[in-house]
């Protein structure tokens, strides 16, 4: 397809208008972007991404986090889903805006779902925005995603599998000396619960606090509870204290905060230009790519 659908109540949503410039920018690469497809949903690798729009790879991180994390006030829904683990984007809602002609435009979305990676949870958001479209020559591409939607169960043995084997590691007398392991969930529970407590309330929205555990455990593999919590109180500090004229992003996602070791960023205060401090600017944010893909809770689709 050489062209794409874009709504001019674009420019009016107070939504798209309070994000940064590069959110904005970002956002209009991603519904624009030579590698979207018919169903728009597509691969893409961060270094495509900062090819096309020439940007450095932690300012277009830190324009898809805010991006990622930003919600429409009046129903909850995202502007984009993202599966870090697959490189795949989402633009929610643009499928139903542009829709499935007839048949052919069906055919060509299962031939570019061909191209896609195999498995991942972002499918099941395409399969119900299909559902919405009514259309009865979609059934075949429905099925075909179904097929790509990871199973919850197969997870689940997994780790099951991973913990035997750790177990089983555990039990065996070393040979050599090991690196340093993350101690057991339920020693943690009194420390993470201070870490959940001490967060900023929009870093446990639409997290959930078994991931995190799972994420803090192997935080203290790296790191002290005490070098933890006193990132977490810096961060806070940082985003509690921003004063006007300063960008500071917003607090990510506990499970992100972990997973990229955030405790060790420079929380220091940015200038009013949106200068200094490790995370005081878009260019300087750290990218969404390791956390746990996190689906809109709700259905409804506002129109913008």
């Amino acid at each position: 397809m050489s062209f794409r659908k874009v709504d001019q109540l674009l420019w009016k949503s107070r939504t798209f208008r309070s994000m940064s410039e590069d959110a904005r920018a970002l956002y209009q690469y991603l519904l624009t972007s030579p590698h979207n497809n018919a169903l728009c949903c597509y691969y893409l690798p961060d270094g495509y991404a900062t090819a096309d729009i020439q940007w450095d790879l932690p300012r277009f991180r830190a324009a898809m986090d805010e991006l990622v994390s930003t919600r429409r006030p009046e129903d909850g829904t995202p502007m984009v889903v993202y599966d870090p683990a697959n490189s795949l984007v989402l633009v929610w809602g643009q499928l139903e805006k542009e829709g499935l002609a007839n048949p052919n435009a069906a055919k060509a979305a299962l031939k570019a779902l061909a191209t896609m990676p195999r498995h991942s949870e972002i499918y099941a958001e395409v399969v119900a925005a299909c559902e919405r479209l009514r259309q009865p020559f979609c059934k075949q591409l429905t099925e075909a995603l179904r097929e790509r939607i990871p199973d919850p169960r197969a997870r689940v043995q997994e780790q099951e599998q991973e913990q035997e084997q750790e177990i089983n590691t555990l039990s065996d007398p070393p040979a050599a000396p090991r690196t340093a392991r993350a101690p057991k969930a339920q020693d943690l529970k009194p420390d993470f619960e201070a870490f959940w407590t001490a967060l900023p309330a929009e870093s446990r929205l639409n997290v959930s606090k078994k991931k995190a555990l799972v994420s803090y455990q192997r935080a203290r593999s790296k790191a002290s509870h005490e070098q933890i919590m006193a990132g977490v109180q810096s961060m806070r500090h940082q985003w509690e204290h921003r004063v006007d004229g300063a960008f500071v992003p917003r607090p990510p996602m506990a499970t992100t905060w972990l997973n990229q070791e955030r405790w060790e960023a420079d929380y220091s205060p940015p200038a009013p230009d949106g200068r200094g401090g490790g995370q005081a600017r878009p260019r300087g944010g750290s990218s969404i790519f390791d956390q746990p893909m996190q689906l809109p809770n709700k259905r409804a689709f506002d129109g913008q």
